[in-house]
């Protein structure tokens, strides 16, 4: 085998070795696995994120993306934004959660200009409460009963700023055995005296709609049944 030949095979075996190691490196850090955390359950929109809605998985290092969170700290006691929903087992995304001054009472920092919060109770009001979750838009309804039946949309778009139980303890959306006795609207200051009215004199009627989880804006309808609350 001449001189020539010898380099090259030397020099083809040498490039060989270095793409192997090459390829060995890559694969090394790719495939290496990290913990990263993720939904223990569905978490909906204005849910504040606790130690207790966190678990964790493990996925390689190359799957993961600059917009995913990695470490806890960044994502406790922040809320998933309004109109996002975290599914069970889904990675928490920079983009679906935010931050509220913790100085203030997450109750009250929700509350938009002109809105106040309004509550009603489970005895006051006609709806199936374990379809209820916090961030979500209802529709209530009026019936009132005075010689005719006369039922209308009444307010569209009451926002759920909270849900309690008979302790005054709120209900976090995967607790399913906790009981609903008080529910939390934000609703605009204007409608307060019309719900006031409206609860003694008719039945109030809380309906999910396609709205449920839109940034839109609360209206009182102005219609008809608006003249026997007057």
């Amino acid at each position: 085998m001449s001189k020539k030949r010898k380099t090259e095979i030397t020099l083809y075996i040498f490039l060989l070795l270095i793409t192997n190691l090459c390829l060995i490196t890559y694969y090394q850090f790719s495939l290496k696995l990290v913990e990263v955390p993720v939904s223990r359950y569905v978490l909906n929109g204005r849910t504040l994120i606790e130690e207790e809605s966190i678990e964790y998985i493990k996925i390689p290092k190359a799957y993961l993306s600059e917009d995913v969170y990695t470490d806890k700290g960044e994502i406790i006691n922040k809320y998933v934004n309004n109109g996002h929903s975290i599914p069970q087992g889904s990675y928490f995304y920079k983009t679906a959660i935010k931050e509220i001054d913790n100085s203030k009472d997450s109750f009250y920092s929700e509350l938009r200009e002109g809105e106040v919060a309004y509550d009603l109770f489970m005895n006051e009001i006609s709806v199936n409460e374990a379809k209820l979750l916090k961030g979500m838009n209802v529709d209530i309804y009026l019936t009132i009963n005075k010689k005719v039946l006369v039922s209308d949309l009444f307010i569209k778009n009451a926002r759920i700023i909270g849900l309690y139980d008979l302790n005054n303890k709120e209900i976090k959306d995967y607790d399913k055995e906790a009981r609903l006795y008080c529910l939390t609207l934000a609703v605009p200051e204007d409608t307060v005296i019309y719900l006031n009215k409206a609860k003694s004199v008719g039945d109030l009627s809380l309906i999910i709609t396609a709205n449920t989880y839109s940034e839109v804006e609360c209206i009182l309808n102005k219609s008809s049944i608006l003249s026997y609350l007057e």
